[in-house]
């Protein structure tokens, strides 16, 4: 479905997309009704520098096992300024080149079919700043690239796994941020945890960037090992905790 330059989208009930309908515009794509959106295709704005912009909530629908709902813009912004969520198994990814993604809402890709199933992922694969304003409940988390700041400010619950390509990465939400199975951090610059935001990983958590790592919470991986390649700093105002499935060690910040 194509737009040649502008679409707006000031809808006072329900935007829908059935699925597999994708929607290709020009220029920006901005909905800024009060009603939702119910999205079963990908949205793409293709001008260098077009961004696309949804006002509130955006629930994906494409009903299709692990199908990815795709956010493309060519370098323009991604936002999303309300929650984001999926009815059934589907999965999201953005592609900004070097534009950014917001997400302001809650996300919860939390509706699967069955256990096990591989659906409610969330991947990243290109943008510059990634800022997720809220909570975000999901299977998985994947980062392929990002030259800037990639954000939680709240809590964080992964199923599964977490692997983080890009910048910097910084997990603020205060409590435990939870990661089911395993999680890679490959920073080039800096890994940061918040000084409440505490860490916990089902199984290895390895940070095998060349940048270097500022700690305030604990960080904790129930089964398994844990692994930094590079600098650790503590900036905690209490102890800082690094449990393993093999014992316990405490490193408190200098005074």
């Amino acid at each position: 479905n194509l737009v040649g330059t502008s679409m707006t989208v000031n809808n006072a009930g329900t935007f829908t997309t059935a699925t597999g309908a994708n929607l290709v515009a020009g220029n920006n794509f901005v909905q800024n009704g009060a009603g939702v959106n119910l999205l079963g295709g990908n949205v793409t704005a293709t001008v260098a520098g077009s961004s696309i912009g949804f006002l509130t909530g955006v629930t994906l629908t494409s009903s299709v096992a692990n199908n990815p709902i795709i956010f493309t813009t060519n370098g323009g912004n991604i936002t999303l300024s309300s929650t984001l969520s999926n009815a059934d198994n589907e999965s999201v990814q953005f592609v900004a080149g070097a534009g950014n993604i917001s997400v302001v809402g809650a996300v919860a890709l939390t509706n699967l079919p069955a256990p096990g199933s591989t659906g409610g992922n969330i991947t990243v694969t290109t943008a510059n700043n990634t800022t997720f304003g809220s909570t975000v409940t999901a299977n998985n988390f994947t980062q392929a690239a990002g030259t800037g700041t990639t954000t939680f400010t709240g809590l964080l619950d992964l199923s599964s796994a977490m692997a983080f390509t890009g910048n910097n990465l910084t997990l603020n939400g205060a409590g435990n941020n939870l990661v089911g199975t395993s999680m890679t951090v490959n920073n080039a610059g800096t890994f940061t945890t918040a000084d409440a935001a505490y860490l916990v990983v089902g199984n290895n958590f390895v940070q095998n960037g060349a940048g270097v790592n500022l700690l305030g919470g604990n960080l904790t991986s129930s089964n398994d090992g844990i692994a930094f390649a590079t600098q650790v700093t503590l900036q905690g105002t209490d102890v800082v905790v690094m449990t393993s499935g093999l014992g316990t060690g405490a490193a408190s910040k200098p005074a």
